[in-house]
């Protein structure tokens, strides 16, 4: 599910698919969206939460906006 997740999509609408995250934390200073491979450049401040659904051998990180709007996301390998 982590992967159909699109630009803008609403806050509401990631956790009525996956549930509520298992952390909540202020964004990083890169933007991602996936893995490595996708670097959209230095966050310029339009990400200001991060939330990570945890699992196993890593985690699932969504970035949003103020407005709560998806603006990055990461897979997080061995967490």
């Amino acid at each position: 599910m982590f992967y159909a997740i699109e630009e803008g999509a609403s806050r509401e609408s990631v956790v009525e698919v996956l549930g509520p995250p298992s952390e909540v934390r202020p964004c990083g200073d890169n933007l991602w969206w996936g893995k490595d491979a996708d670097y959209r450049g230095k966050n310029d401040g339009r990400c200001v939460t991060e939330e990570r659904y945890m699992h196993f051998l890593g985690a699932f990180g969504i970035g949003y906006s103020a407005g709560g709007k998806v603006v990055s996301k990461y897979e997080y390998i061995s967490e």
